[in-house]
């Protein structure tokens, strides 16, 4: 409170009494009772000039914070095989409830397996194990705290980046406790498997694996490549103390068409321990033949080379960049994509025409749209100028599934302004938006008449799409796949679809299903319950499950089901309407691979970190080191609050009540 509030408080007081006093001088009522009321109304006076005043009152108070403690916990199936779990839980809780550490921590538990959780709940059902991504979690949630990490784990990393790499950039020390055995067996493994996910009829296509060996002596094994009760591929494998791995390369006939399943073995050591990563099977859909699809472009543009590399990463498909001039036979191609077509493109739409085929028109600053307008009916467009030109995504659209893509974060395009007419049943994929204006005019869209199927994006420049694309996510999985799913729309004439499906033909662990269910003015309907039914084709079992909504589309993700062939439909509650297929579900267990725990790792980790290491049976040492650590101190902070007086309730209530007991005293003499 400063020394002007002060002043104005001892002149309200004067007042305050002067003011009470001098009223009730002149009244005629008895002694004691004047000076009654002279105190009430002094009272009530000096405390409504009080609330007038308004001074701030300061309060300041102490809190002590203890240092957090994250006790980070491997949820992963990996432990189960290691450790006996129900010992292993009973020693966790024991160190997390231990008083001295809650004494001088604050203790918050963390669960992980391929993602981070908080709580100690552990269930070991983790399918994979990424404890760099654990580690870079829960550095960010006690940034520029003092909190270290205590990690339970067996340190076998199934995903992500290396932990010990990515501890380079934790402020935090971590303590690591390793959970398992940590002896040494000899052991052999089949590691890797490099296969393409395509392969075509009576073609053979490339495999590639890595054999592991864990141990010191001379070893000869068989490794055989099966496909159902055919061994397809034998070979005996060296190993020693100086040759731990071998790599194999070689081709396979692709002898039948559809999903092809392969197991490869490596025979098994007389004392090995670890017998389940000895075999591995992996899969691969033969086809029949392969979709083609012609680029043609009269200039040279870095959109070309993209759009190749997006629809070829799709091993179905192969790409050809003409000219004009160079366009033979069109009936070789499943699908034409015409780039900023001129008037050399007139014999190109002619031939179209006349094959009734689909075609992809991308259009841009060197397109001639008078050359357009007349060559063509589909679209005519009233091009103006050019401008940069953002696309945002329609939701209405329905003429095939697409997953999340942010479209509206990519780079502007290049292409003409103006209205664009259609003659067809057209679905505007993505809308125009100039300087922050979304205008009705489309800058993708697709178009059907007459069974044939168009598509048109009115820009250039696309190829920063894709490199945006790879920015945001690390890789051009989703662009590439948006791309694909355009293709094969084009490349189809089958009738749109009110339930859409999109599903793999097979998985390795995780199943992931999507669905679109439109009304019947194909708009699409988030309101609509999806279900999907699973039939497992070995033993008839059934299992219904409902699919989730996920912004414009239905997912169903698991990774509980076990290795098979699924036969699915896919439903729509009080809907006609169904569509089934068949899924492979591959069994592959990662968390299996590992019989004993990495030490090493784990210690370097803790090296790196400037933390600690020791073993599951040694807790008593680590809460000792932590205990005793004078770096873990705990923090007085102090919190100053200023409160206003006129935010004070009570003192109203004290004015009102000094004024009831004044009137009633009034009253009750007659004074009133």
């Amino acid at each position: 409170m400063n020394s002007i509030t002060i002043i104005y408080l001892i002149l309200a007081l004067v007042a305050a009494a002067a003011i009470a006093f001098f009223y009730y001088k002149k009244q005629s009522q008895s002694n004691s009772l004047r000076w009654i009321f002279t105190v009430l109304r002094f009272l009530v006076l000096f405390l409504v000039l009080i609330l007038l005043i308004n001074p701030k009152i300061k309060h300041t108070s102490y809190t002590v914070e203890k240092p957090k403690l994250a006790v980070l916990l491997d949820n992963s199936s990996s432990l189960v095989t290691l450790e006996d779990s129900i010992k292993m839980k009973s020693q966790i809780l024991e160190f997390i409830q231990n008083p001295d550490l809650r004494d001088k921590f604050d203790i918050e538990p963390y669960l992980f397996d391929e993602k981070l959780t908080a709580g100690d709940s552990l269930s070991f059902k983790g399918n994979t194990t990424d404890i760099s991504k654990a580690l870079r979690g829960l550095d960010k949630i006690h940034s520029n705290k003092t909190a270290p990490i205590v990690l339970f784990s067996d340190g076998n990393q199934t995903y992500g980046s290396d932990y010990t790499y990515a501890a380079q950039t934790i402020a935090q020390p971590v303590y690591t406790v390793v959970v398992g055995d940590t002896t040494n067996y000899e052991d052999l493994k089949v590691s890797t498997i490099n296969v393409n996910k395509y392969a075509f009829y009576e073609n053979e296509f490339p495999v590639e694996i890595f054999l592991n060996y864990q141990g010191t002596e001379n070893r000869t094994a068989n490794f055989k490549i099966s496909n159902g009760n055919s061994i397809v591929f034998q070979k005996e494998v060296a190993f020693s103390g100086q040759q731990l791995s071998q790599k194999l390369n070689f081709t396979l006939k692709a002898k039948s068409i559809g999903v092809q399943q392969y197991k490869a073995e490596i025979s098994i050591l007389d004392n090995e321990k670890n017998t389940a990563n000895n075999t591995k099977q992996f899969a691969v859909e033969v086809l029949d033949e392969r979709t083609k699809v012609a680029i043609i472009s009269d200039i040279v543009h870095p959109d070309l080379g993209a759009l190749k590399k997006s629809i070829e990463s799709n091993q179905q498909r192969s790409v050809s960049i003409l000219k004009p001039s160079e366009v033979k036979d069109l009936n070789d191609y499943q699908l034409v994509i015409l780039y900023q077509p001129t008037t050399s493109f007139q014999k190109v739409f002619s031939t179209l025409d006349q094959l009734d085929k689909n075609y992809f028109l991308i259009t841009g600053s060197k397109t001639d749209w008078n050359f357009i307008n007349s060559n063509q009916s589909i679209i005519q467009k009233d091009a103006t100028t050019t401008e940069e030109i953002q696309g945002i995504y329609d939701s209405n659209f329905s003429s095939f599934l697409i997953n999340e893509i942010p479209f509206s974060d990519f780079p502007p395009l290049t292409g003409y302004l103006g209205a664009a007419r259609f003659n067809g049943e057209s679905d505007v994929l993505l809308q125009q938006r100039v300087r922050n204006i979304t205008l009705e005019d489309p800058l993708l869209a697709t178009v059907e008449k007459n069974n044939r199927r168009f598509a048109y994006l009115f820009g250039e420049n696309s190829w920063q799409w894709r490199a945006k694309s790879y920015l945001e996510a690390g890789d051009f999985i989703d662009y590439d796949e948006f791309i694909g799913k355009l293709v094969f729309y084009l490349a189809s004439n089958k009738k749109k679809e009110r339930l859409q499906v999109n599903a793999e033909t097979f998985y390795y662990g995780n199943v992931l299903i999507d669905a679109a269910y439109f009304d019947k003015n194909y708009q699409f309907d988030p309101n609509a319950e999806v279900s999907i039914q699973l039939e497992n084709t070995e033993t008839k079992e059934k299992e219904r499950f409902d699919m989730l909504l996920k912004n414009s589309y239905f997912e169903f993700n698991t990774n509980t089901l076990t290795p098979g062939v699924y036969n699915f439909n896919i439903h729509v509650k009080g809907e006609n309407i169904s569509k089934s297929g068949s899924v492979t579900l591959i069994g592959y267990n990662v968390e299996a691979q590992f019989y004993n725990a990495d030490y090493k790792k784990m210690s370097k980790l803790s090296e790196v970190t400037q933390g600690e290491v020791t073993l599951l049976n040694n807790l008593k040492e680590l809460k000792e080191s932590l205990t005793n650590n004078t770096a873990y101190k705990p923090i007085q902070k102090a919190k100053e609050t200023i409160s206003p007086v006129i935010s004070w309730e009570l003192l109203l209530f004290v004015i009102t009540a000094l004024l009831a007991i004044e009137w009633f005293l009034r009253k009750y003499n007659g004074l009133i």
